[in-house]
């Protein structure tokens, strides 16, 4: 009998957990459907011509420090991620497509919500080609007002959003920069970006 109640007990548990984690995943989904809609797009994030907040953050990759200031040395696209995260680790071939070849340009800069430890794991598995800036307690991630990741902000020399959004890829990442083009003139190969075409110089 007691034998019966221990195994109970542990069978009890392993359903919770199962049902913790099938929740987990739906509210993920939906946030990702969610923000797939232009009014949801919208809705969250900084507004569109909104100056970003204050910020100071350090690079897992370098000694480097950087702060809302210093990004703005060059208009700058910036990317929240997590290490976790699938969805961000698919689209990095193609943001350091980008990264190479309009780098001169914009700075491309990821931030993480994950620990440091996360995030050094996540460099020694990925080829990452921008500064990944540490965001432990999700501070920047809020003040941003994002709610999931990659979600995206395009920001022009003098501290304003110009467009933002998911970033699953090149086509994305075409979208967000296709805003400052006013600002950034794009020629030679990175005329492939304007045809939604990243490739590696």
């Amino acid at each position: 009998m007691d034998q019966f109640i221990f195994y109970s007990v542990i069978l009890q548990w392993i359903v919770l957990i199962v049902v913790i984690l099938a929740i987990f995943l739906v509210f993920r989904q939906f946030g990702e459907v969610y923000l797939k809609e232009s009014k949801a797009i919208q809705r969250d994030g900084l507004a569109i011509g909104e100056t970003i907040p204050k910020f100071k953050a350090a690079s897992v990759n370098s000694s480097k420090t950087y702060n809302h200031e210093s990004i703005l040395s060059k208009p700058t696209l910036i990317t929240f991620i997590s290490p976790n995260c699938k969805a961000c680790k698919d689209m990095l071939p193609e943001w350091n497509d980008a990264t190479t070849t309009l780098g001169n340009k914009i700075n491309f800069i990821l931030i993480s919500t994950g620990r440091k430890e996360e995030n050094e794991r996540m460099l020694e598995n990925n080829v990452i080609k921008s500064e990944v800036l540490i965001d432990e307690e999700m501070q920047i991630f809020r003040d941003f007002k994002a709610r999931v990741t990659p979600f995206a902000f395009m920001i022009n020399q003098k501290g304003e959003v110009t467009e933002k959004g998911l970033n699953n890829g090149k086509e994305h990442i075409h979208g967000l920069i296709s805003s400052i083009e006013d600002y950034v003139e794009l020629k030679g190969n990175d005329s492939n970006l304007r045809k939604g075409v990243v490739t590696n110089v």
